[in-house]
């Protein structure tokens, strides 16, 4: 990801809720982690609060933090209407300083994968480390590569899912198509979306970079973070070979 770039896909938190609001996985975990540690909490990627919102209702302190001030305005407006207090911070999560520590960072839903780069990960996890407090753990999770997935030719469509329009309250259909670039080792991402009552084919673009298992706990290692626990599931499963995500909680050493 560039400096200060942010992706089109996050322009418009409606649309970005709609995409997203059907996955909840993740947030029981999340959430007791955050109830296990008292907080304050920071979410780094907050978006527009699909995880801030559940942790924030169990009158923990959390702080949200975005480089997209379409997500944070999607996410202040929901806080208000439920009469809770969320600060926010629209900041690029390479270069942030809030003075203060947390006593659990997170970071979900992939978000880390928007990094390509090695210098934006270490500035990332150095920023991670200069808000932690110590002992205090960092949370995050990435999906685990699927080779076949990848290994699919470049521009063949496939349906992935469908969603429903907040406003029209139509059916929209979402086929994808992927370009995995090998060397950068990341997944250039198009979403085709049909319906709505239009015959325009709206595209939206993502860009992730694939962390390999190995390659994931060395990152850590070298940057000075020991891993804890590795989890493939987010009902506890230990991490291991042909399950789809990458859980890993850890802590600065």
């Amino acid at each position: 990801m560039e400096l200060g770039r942010i992706e089109e896909y996050y322009f418009d938190g409606r649309r970005y809720d709609a995409e997203n609001d059907d996955y909840a996985l993740d947030i029981p975990f999340y959430v007791e982690r955050a109830k296990r540690s008292g907080g304050p909490v920071l979410e780094i990627g907050c978006g527009t609060g699909r995880v801030t919102l559940p942790i924030a209702r169990e009158g923990l302190e959390i702080v949200g933090l975005d480089i997209a001030p379409a997500m944070l305005a999607r996410l202040g407006d929901k806080a208000a209407k439920e009469g809770l207090e969320i600060p926010l911070v629209e900041a690029d999560c390479r270069h942030f300083s809030l003075d203060r520590l947390f006593e659990l960072i997170i970071c979900p839903f992939s978000a880390m994968q928007h990094m390509h780069d090695r210098a934006s990960l270490e500035a990332f996890l150095d920023r991670v480390r200069a808000h932690l407090t110590p002992g205090a753990p960092f949370i995050f999770d990435v999906f685990n590569p699927n080779v076949e997935v990848l290994a699919r030719g470049a521009g063949e469509r496939f349906p992935v899912f469908t969603y429903t329009e907040e406003e029209s309250g139509q059916e929209i259909f979402v086929e994808e198509a992927t370009d995995y670039d090998d060397a950068a080792q990341v997944s250039h991402i198009t979403w085709y979306c049909t319906g709505g009552g239009s015959d325009e084919v709206r595209e939206e673009e993502i860009h992730l970079r694939c962390f390999y298992p190995q390659e994931l706990d060395m990152l850590l290692y070298y940057n000075r973070f020991e891993i804890l626990v590795k989890l493939g599931t987010f009902s506890g499963e230990p991490f291991a070979s042909g399950l789809g995500r990458q859980i890993v909680v850890c802590r600065p050493v």
